[in-house]
């Protein structure tokens, strides 16, 4: 890990999380911890990851919600996980790479430890999460098409080409395109937030979508790398009312 990286990235914890620890956590429990469980309560596929840092500091992100972030900056002393003055978890290490947590109501779910099976920097991998949570709460909502590169346009994974569309981009993770900003053609896909755009899923193929922020309501988009297309999208009123 660069130099560089460990300044920048310690510094952003230590103004995220301005309480101080209280006990220094078990070295075992420091790292990456994936959920091995793979339906929620609601029989729901759940996949969410915990980082627990040098620092005391613990963190909960899942890819599957409406929020990336779950908890952040809460604080571990000894077994326990505090938010403020409340106890929300308890931590039991099974082994080295087994950790069992449990919530506030008594449900207690198992997580491997991804550093030392896959061998990851768990400070590089909670950076990343924060920026895709970042980036999934900026692209939520509306936008209008105000600008091509090049007509026609090509969507990833769909066969014609179109000319036009308003982009509905989701809370819950559905993506629609109206053609020609018609509400009875649409092209419906899926979508995530990444570190530096979104990514759009059609049946079992996923694609990258770099997405620039120019300010609260303009962005670039590119569609298709190949063609390096550049899209300018713009905020706009809602075609219709969803959730």
């Amino acid at each position: 890990m660069k130099p560089v990286f460990i300044i920048y990235f310690s510094i952003f914890l230590l103004i995220a999380c301005q309480e101080a620890p209280q006990s220094v956590p078990n070295n075992l429990i420091i790292g990456e911890w994936a959920l091995i469980s793979k339906e929620n309560s609601e029989g729901v596929w759940d996949k969410n990851f915990v980082f627990i840092t040098k620092d005391n500091k613990f963190w909960k992100f899942t890819l599957w919600e409406n929020n990336y972030i779950i908890d952040s900056c809460l604080t571990v002393n000894d077994n326990k996980v505090f938010d403020g003055a409340n106890e929300k978890y308890t931590l039991q290490l099974k082994d080295s790479s087994t950790l069992t947590i449990t919530n506030e109501f008594g449900r207690s779910r198992d997580y491997r430890n991804s550093d030392r099976e896959w061998e990851s920097n768990y400070l590089e991998s909670l950076e990343d999460f924060i920026k895709r949570d970042s980036m999934h709460k900026f692209a939520i909502g509306w936008w209008k098409l105000t600008d091509a590169f090049y007509r026609p346009i090509k969507l990833p994974n769909y066969q014609n080409l179109i000319n036009n569309f308003t982009l509905h981009l989701a809370k819950n993770g559905d993506a629609t395109f109206y053609i020609d900003h018609r509400l009875d053609s649409i092209i419906e896909y899926t979508w995530k937030g990444e570190t530096e755009g979104i990514s759009l899923a059609r049946g079992d193929v996923s694609s990258g979508v770099p997405f620039h922020k120019f300010s609260d309501r303009f962005a670039r988009i590119t569609l298709d790398r190949w063609q390096e297309d550049t899209l300018s999208i713009t905020r706009c009123d809602p075609l219709i009312k969803r959730q």
